[in-house]
């Protein structure tokens, strides 16, 4: 015959189970300054109050402590959207600010705006020198130029039964002297590509050109560096 547990004793027992279920461990609420408010809603956790979320009435008036110039401010304010956690920097809490300077180049986000230049690069056209020295921050350039981009002037000229050029061009470009009929263009003379050692003159052979007769004499510029243009290239016509 089975032993039958006694009713009373089932009853203590789903007493306890039941009581341990309904048990809830006590949180510990912290309450620094003990004026009634949790300092996780507490606006001014250190400061007693029984006003206003915890803080004096004098506390939330919006103060103009704003270091950075950003329109958010340090210490109490009404508004908890315009708390600033860190008033030694502008691009918090937002980057948006005109007197942030994302990038760090010393050009604020209003004068990036204004300039047209990217306010997340300090080098916007990517030509090795920074915005805040850049002369032109949207154009690549040279540094010897400021940032811009050089014009070099050729001065391509006759003279006797040569062609003469600026030779420090070739540190900017590779090129040939080439001289065409006029007006049809068809090439008479191609030189092979000329270099410093030439120091800028071009003999070019007597028994190809014939008195009469016009001819157009052009410098064939090539690989040239980026950041420079040229001018004065070409002869549009010359008559021996």
């Amino acid at each position: 015959m089975k032993k039958r547990i006694p009713i009373l004793t089932i009853f203590i027992v789903a007493l306890v189970a039941l009581g341990y279920i309904l048990y809830t461990p006590e949180t510990k609420v912290v309450d620094t300054d003990s004026d009634g408010f949790a300092d996780e809603v507490d606006r001014c956790p250190t400061v007693a109050s029984s006003l206003n979320n915890g803080c004096p009435k004098d506390s939330v008036v919006q103060n103009n402590n704003d270091a950075d110039g950003d329109g958010f401010f340090a210490g109490f304010v009404k508004d908890a959207s315009t708390q600033d956690v860190n008033d030694n920097e502008p691009c918090v809490p937002n980057k948006n600010c005109g007197t942030c300077d994302f990038d760090k180049d010393g050009i604020t986000l209003e004068q990036e705006l204004a300039n047209k230049t990217n306010p997340e690069s300090d080098d916007t056209d990517k030509d090795g020198i920074k915005d805040k020295e850049d002369s032109c921050p949207l154009q690549y350039g040279l540094s010897e130029a400021q940032g811009c981009e050089r014009e070099l002037d050729v001065l391509l000229v006759r003279g006797g039964n040569k062609f003469m050029y600026d030779p420090t061009i070739l540190n900017y470009c590779q090129a040939q002297l080439v001289v065409l009929d006029w007006p049809a263009g068809k090439e008479i003379i191609r030189s092979g590509t000329l270099s410093l050692e030439d120091g800028g003159e071009f003999n070019y052979p007597k028994q190809k050109l014939k008195k009469g007769f016009n001819y157009t004499v052009l410098l064939e510029i090539t690989s040239v560096t980026k950041g420079v243009r040229f001018k004065n290239f070409r002869i549009d016509k010359i008559s021996l």
